[in-house]
């Protein structure tokens, strides 16, 4: 069977097409910005999830998640209380699945996009299944929920927010990170066909920081401690801003470690409140079916690891998870794990 494509629509997709950047010839089809139409943000946010939901339906969950975002849109003017609270969620997602939508159609816009999309089935569905529990559970209710319970409730409010704001926050951010990835292979792909050399394209990591100045010593001791025949441990801590996620990711690009780590790992922690995420999390960037079973998910992490060989796994933001209040044992407990693999 022949894997599907999304039908062309002008030019040949191109680099210029994945950053966003029209050329001249496809001028014409460009939409109006909304300022000049007169269409609100919420209006646009539903016109980007009914155009990608119909652009993209042949990828699983695409156009029910669109559906899903036009339907929580739609909802505002129905809720009767706890209307502030409910307000905000509808903007979170708002901001937050446009950006997502965005996100895939850029994506599905390159050579064999289509195909690319659909190795993120996994995190689609998810994504499908959290904006139904939001519909179902914190919007639909608000339609016609008693004043007294929205009172007693009213000391939730700000926690709950937080919660899903965070969650929100770590789906685009998955998403805008693969986009990313998707980029850096296309890249890689196109200067190795003008090479036309063997380099292999690392799949799932960020690309190297261009440059990093005053962090050579902090580097070579690295790469010192880095052996294969030993199991290391290091955190690399510092304030905001000081490159410590630049130090890393130049790591997991550096000669030394391709050579001696045959598999590397790049795990973003943002947004992952609870070691569950954490697990969901690598468990999505191993290939492995996700479980409510935290205990079972750990142990097939563990396993899949173990059947790579020497691996070398970065958890950016790691603290995000750690500092959590009955989460810090749990972390360590798998950090312990994952250092008795050799």
């Amino acid at each position: 069977m022949s894997k599907p494509r999304l039908k062309q629509r002008g030019p040949k997709s191109t680099l210029g097409n994945l950053f966003g950047i029209r050329s001249s010839a496809s001028s014409s089809s460009i939409r109006p910005h909304p300022a000049e139409t007169g269409i609100n943000a919420v209006e646009t946010a539903a016109l980007v999830a009914k155009e990608v939901g119909e652009a993209l339906q042949e990828v699983p969950y695409v156009k029910a998640i669109a559906g899903l975002a036009v339907r929580i849109l739609s909802i505002r003017d129905e809720v009767q209380t706890n209307k502030e609270r409910c307000g905000k969620i509808i903007d979170l997602v708002r901001e937050r699945t446009e950006t997502i939508l965005s996100a895939l159609r850029t994506v599905s816009q390159v050579d064999h996009g289509i195909e690319r999309l659909m190795s993120l089935e996994g995190d689609l569905k998810e994504y499908q299944g959290f904006l139904e529990s939001l519909l179902t559970r914190e919007l639909e209710p608000c339609k016609s929920l008693p004043r007294w319970n929205s009172l007693i409730n009213r000391g939730q409010v700000a926690e709950d927010l937080l919660y899903i704001e965070k969650r929100l926050d770590w789906f685009q951010h998955q998403f805008q990170f693969k986009r990313l990835v998707f980029i850096e292979v296309l890249l890689a792909g196109q200067a190795k066909e003008s090479s036309n050399d063997n380099t292999v394209v690392p799949q799932g990591l960020p690309p190297p920081p261009h440059t990093l100045v005053g962090r050579d010593s902090i580097m070579e001791t690295l790469l010192e401690a880095l052996t294969p025949t030993l199991i290391f441990r290091c955190a690399i801590v510092g304030l905001g801003g000081l490159g410590k996620t630049a130090i890393a990711t130049k790591l997991l690009h550096d000669p030394v470690v391709l050579r001696n780590y045959p598999t590397r790992l790049f795990i973003s922690c943002e947004g992952c409140l609870t070691i569950d995420l954490l697990f969901n999390t690598l468990a999505n960037e191993l290939s492995l079916s996700r479980t409510d079973n935290s205990s079972i998910l750990s142990s097939h992490i563990i396993h899949r690891i173990r059947e790579r060989g020497k691996t070398l796994i970065v958890m950016d933001n790691l603290e995000i998870v750690w500092n959590g209040d009955t989460e810090q044992a749990k972390v360590d407990a798998f950090l312990d794990e994952l250092s008795t693999l050799g």
